[in-house]
Order: C-alpha cells, then sequence, then structure tokens
C-alpha cells in the first residue's frame, strides 16, 4: 500500500469577532498550510483520497484534499 505526505492549504475562519481592514489584509496573508500522512486509495481530477489505516479492504479516516490545495506530496518508504 503506498503512502504520502502530502501538504497542501488548509480553509481557515478567524475566531475574531470584528477586525479593521489592515487586520484583516494581514490575517488573509497568514493562511495555513497543513500536512496529512496516510495512505493512498483513489485520485481524481479534483480530488486527492488517504485513509489513516487500512485493512484488506476496509479503510479507516478517509480524508479528501481538493488538489487544487496541494502544494506538495511525497511518496514514503
Amino acid at each position: 500500500m503506498r503512502k504520502l505526505e502530502v501538504t497542501w492549504m488548509d480553509s481557515c475562519s478567524c475566531t475574531k469577532s470584528w477586525s479593521t481592514r489592515e487586520e484583516a489584509l494581514e490575517w488573509a496573508e497568514e493562511g495555513v498550510i497543513a500536512q496529512t500522512v496516510g495512505y493512498f486509495v483513489s485520485e481524481s481530477k479534483d480530488w486527492l483520497t488517504l485513509a489513516a489505516s487500512y485493512h484488506e479492504d476496509q479503510y479507516g479516516g478517509l480524508w479528501n484534499i481538493p488538489k487544487g490545495c496541494i502544494v506538495r506530496r511525497r511518496r514514503l518508504k
């Protein structure tokens, strides 16, 4: 089973109620970069699907990562 490490831009929201324009612009530039390690399940035009675990033909902890958000992917040994 192929294991991958995927670095991707995640969606996020600001938990602060109100922000000045300067604060909003600063926050918008920060973004969130996430890393997910998992077993390859499938890949389509828009999605890469990984699983946190597997046994025979059963998968657990599925992740659908939008391919447009992927910054880097690396195959692990």
